[in-house]
C-alpha cells in the first residue's frame, strides 16, 4: 500500500499544523513495515526532507498551500504518483483521482466564532469543511 502525506504546510508554518506534521513524520519510520510505502509531499521550497528513513520517500510538489485552485492543481500533480491513500493534515484535500482520502481538521473555531474571521477566510474554510463532509459519504 502506498500512503502519501501532504506536508506542504510545514514550509509555511512551523507551529500548529506545521508542528503536527513534523511530529507525525518523525513517528512514521516505525509504521513503514511490510508492503507499506510512505511518500511525503513537501513544498518545492523546502530545502531538506522532513525525515530520513529507507521506507519513506520525499517528493517536491509545486502547488502552494492555500492556493485558490489547490484542490485541482494538487490532485493533478499527485495523480501520477499512484498513492492508495492520501492524508491531508490541513483540512484541505485535493479532489480524489483514484485514491482514498483522510483529512485532519485541526480547528473548528470558525463554526463557534465566525465573527473572528474575515469574509474570504470564512467562505473558504466553510467550503472546504463542507466538501470534506461530502467526501465521507
Amino acid at each position: 500500500m502506498k500512503i502519501g502525506i501532504d506536508c506542504r504546510l510545514h514550509y509555511y508554518n512551523r507551529t500548529g499544523i506545521g508542528r503536527y506534521i513534523r511530529n507525525l513524520v518523525r513517528a512514521l519510520p516505525e509504521c513503514a513495515i511490510g508492503d507499506v510505502e510512505l511518500v511525503l509531499f513537501q513544498s518545492r521550497r523546502e530545502r531538506e526532507s522532513l525525515v530520513q528513513a529507507p521506507a519513506i520517500r520525499s517528493r517536491k510538489v509545486i502547488t502552494p498551500a492555500h492556493h485558490r485552485w489547490e484542490r485541482w492543481l494538487l490532485a493533478t500533480e499527485l495523480a501520477p504518483r499512484n498513492v492508495d491513500l492520501l492524508h491531508s493534515p490541513d483540512h484541505v484535500a485535493p479532489h480524489r483521482l483514484g485514491w482514498q482520502s483522510v483529512v485532519t481538521v485541526q480547528d473548528l473555531s470558525f463554526l463557534a466564532r465566525p465573527e473572528a474571521y474575515d469574509t474570504a477566510s470564512l467562505r473558504t474554510t466553510s467550503r472546504y469543511s463542507a466538501h470534506s463532509r461530502r467526501q465521507q459519504k
